[in-house]
C-alpha cells in the first residue's frame, strides 16, 4: 500500500477511536479567543472594577483528567498556514534525519500536516489534530483511564511542552511510534512516524519521531 494511503488510513483510524463527546469550543481549523471580563471590585467603592488576570487570548479549558496544565499556550496558526515550514529539511538533516521530500495535505484528516518522507516507504507526520481528534493532551488521558489506549507513556518534555507517547492499538514492534505535544489545553500538535524495516530507525521510531517534534515545536515557541 503506498505510504501516503498509510498515512491517511493511520490519521483516520486515530480520530475515529478518540473522537471526543461534542463541545463548544472547535479547535483544529479555527480558533475562538477566550475572554474574561473584569470582576467588579466588592471592597468598597461600588462601580469600579478590578483588573482581569492576565490571558493569552487562546487557551482553553483547565484539564480534568490529569494532564499537566500548559503554563505558556502556543499560538499555533501559522502551523495550520504552513506546516512545512515548522520541519525545514535542512534542519531535520542536521538532527541526523535523512529527508527525501517534504509535502503539505490538508485532506487526509481536516487539518493541515506536513508529510516527511525518509525514504519511498518511510515517514513521519507533523500537524495539528483535527476534529476527530478534539482536545489537548486532557483527551489522551481520558480515553487511557478509560481504558481506550493500551500503550500510554508520559515521556520527558518537549521543548518545555509536555507530551505522551501512545497507541490506539495493541503496541507492537512494528515501526510506528505516535507522539502528542500539548501545546496548549485544548491543542495537541501530533507527530505520527510510519517506518519500514529497511530504515535505520526501525528499531527506535520514536527517536526519530521525537526529533521532528523537538525541531517543530522549538521553532513554533519562536513565532510566537
Amino acid at each position: 500500500m503506498p505510504i501516503r494511503a498509510r498515512m491517511r488510513r493511520h490519521w483516520r483510524h486515530c480520530g475515529e477511536r478518540l473522537a471526543m463527546r461534542p463541545r463548544a469550543l472547535v479547535v483544529g481549523v479555527s480558533f475562538v479567543a477566550l475572554t474574561v471580563a473584569g470582576a467588579c471590585d466588592r471592597g468598597g467603592t461600588s462601580g469600579t472594577a478590578s483588573p482581569a488576570p492576565p490571558t493569552s487570548g487562546i487557551d482553553g479549558d483547565a484539564p480534568q483528567h490529569g494532564a499537566p496544565l500548559v503554563a505558556n499556550p502556543l499560538n499555533t496558526a501559522q502551523v495550520e498556514a504552513a506546516p512545512c515550514d515548522f520541519v525545514p529539511k535542512e534542519q531535520l538533516e542536521a538532527v541526523g534525519l535523512q529527508v527525501e521530500s517534504l509535502r503539505s495535505d490538508s485532506a487526509a484528516q481536516r487539518s493541515t500536516t506536513c508529510d516527511i518522507f525518509l525514504d519511498r516507504t518511510s515517514s513521519i507526520s507533523a500537524g495539528l489534530n483535527s476534529e476527530d481528534f478534539a482536545g489537548g493532551l486532557d483527551t489522551l488521558y481520558e480515553k487511557h483511564a478509560q481504558g481506550k489506549i493500551p500503550l500510554f507513556t508520559p515521556v520527558p518534555e518537549i521543548a518545555g511542552y509536555p507530551a505522551v507517547v501512545y497507541r490506539t492499538t495493541a503496541p507492537k514492534s512494528d515501526g510506528r511510534c505516535s507522539l502528542a505535544v500539548g501545546v496548549r489545553n485544548d491543542q495537541q500538535y501530533l507527530f505520527i512516524g510510519i517506518i519500514d524495516p529497511g530504515s535505520p530507525h526501525y528499531a527506535n521510531p520514536c527517536g526519530a519521531v521525537t526529533k521532528v517534534a523537538e525541531l517543530a515545536v522549538q521553532r513554533l515557541k519562536e513565532v510566537q
